[in-house]
């Protein structure tokens, strides 16, 4: 019998499995850090969220005969989460069988909060204003996010929060004919934050002395102090695309080594100068859809740590212009190495037909021309 244990990146989770694998009279076979191991002989293995990603861990967990949940930290809630998914797909054994009764009554208290108070939002407590979120189109100042703070927390809509209302069926002065949708960024994004900071109640809201969220845009950035951003809880989303500015920033921060904040950003053709910025931070997501031409397709495997949606350029642009076509041969051969390409159905197409193409009708035709 094969089963892995789910535990956190200490030495703790590895003792934890050597005496769980004694009292089943069998052995701890070690950590299993990708989902792409072999994994055939009969034991106990350890593995956690810091080792394989969240997505490949669902598939990964599922090539055992049981999944056993270790009673240790969860960060984010993330660890409860894969149990959830797991339970219908694998057996699955919780170390205590009330370890996940705090995230539960947690989950429980906010959906309340949710359903009897239509205002409540996480949003206006966590950002550096003006631009409070992505949901509302109008700047807030520092008085009106004070307003809005005190609205919500008495239950009281706020007008600059209308398009929240409407998505979740209850617009301001209209009768609600249907129940309440609850996938507006109001409920989706104040759970994320609740997640992160932990919030186990409205009074926690209230307590938050510091802002976590910036979203700025790039000829904003001169005129923030990289120094309020050593959290690893702080969310930078930049809204428009990559510029000078940006880089500017970026360079900033690792100058002053604070990386470890949550970097959200768009960049439809990122090139070298900007990947290589990009691998001193610990948590980088662009929220775009990467551009392939011909000026970065020679560092595709790379930016595809960034995003798993591709689109080809055409014309001058196109990456079937690149002179070395053998070049790109390798850098796709590589890109099927890659952990996107092997999980993302979208990528792996994509790349798949990148590749029949430069070979087929470029790499071909171009070896053909020299001979």
């Amino acid at each position: 019998m094969q089963t892995l244990c789910i535990g956190n990146q200490t030495s703790d989770t590895d003792s934890r499995t050597t005496n769980l694998a004694k009292l089943n009279s069998s052995v701890n076979l070690g950590l299993v850090n990708s989902a792409n191991d072999c994994v055939t002989v009969d034991g106990y293995w350890h593995t956690s969220l810091a080792d394989v990603e969240y997505s490949s861990m669902i598939e990964f967990a599922q090539k055992f005969d049981c999944v056993y949940f270790l009673d240790q930290q969860d960060i984010n809630d993330q660890t409860y989460k894969l149990y959830k998914e797991l339970e219908p797909l694998v057996p699955v054994v919780c170390e205590r069988a009330d370890m996940f009764d705090h995230i539960i009554s947690k989950r429980a208290y906010w959906q309340e909060q949710f359903k009897t108070n239509p205002s409540i939002c996480v949003m206006p407590f966590v950002a550096s204003g003006p631009d409070i979120c992505g949901a509302i189109s109008v700047p807030v100042s520092a008085q009106e996010q004070e307003t809005m703070k005190h609205n919500m927390i008495a239950g009281i809509k706020n007008s600059q929060c209308e398009s929240c209302y409407i998505a979740e069926g209850t617009p301001q002065g209209f009768q609600v004919r249907k129940p309440k949708n609850f996938d507006s960024a109001r409920f989706t994004q104040s759970l994320d934050w609740i997640r992160t900071l932990d919030l186990q109640t409205v009074d926690g809201l209230l307590e938050l002395n510091t802002a976590y969220y910036y979203r700025i845009k790039s000829q904003e950035l001169d005129s923030v102090d990289v120094n309020k951003l050593a959290h690893p809880h702080i969310c930078v989303d930049i809204v428009d695309d990559c510029t000078e500015e940006l880089l500017y920033f970026l360079e900033r921060c690792v100058q002053a080594e604070i990386t470890q904040f949550k970097l959200i950003l768009s960049s439809n053709e990122p090139n070298k100068q900007l990947l290589d910025i990009l691998n001193n931070f610990s948590s980088v997501t662009v929220e775009t859809i990467l551009k392939v031409s011909m000026h970065n397709i020679d560092t595709l495997d790379e930016l595809l740590e960034l995003s798993d949606k591709i689109s080809i350029s055409t014309g001058i642009e196109s990456p079937y212009n690149f002179p070395n076509k053998k070049q790109i041969l390798e850098v796709l051969d590589r890109c099927k190495q890659t952990k996107k390409y092997k999980t993302c159905v979208y990528t792996q197409g994509a790349i798949d037909a990148l590749y029949k193409n430069f070979y087929v009708y470029h790499y071909q035709k171009y070896t053909r021309r020299i001979q």
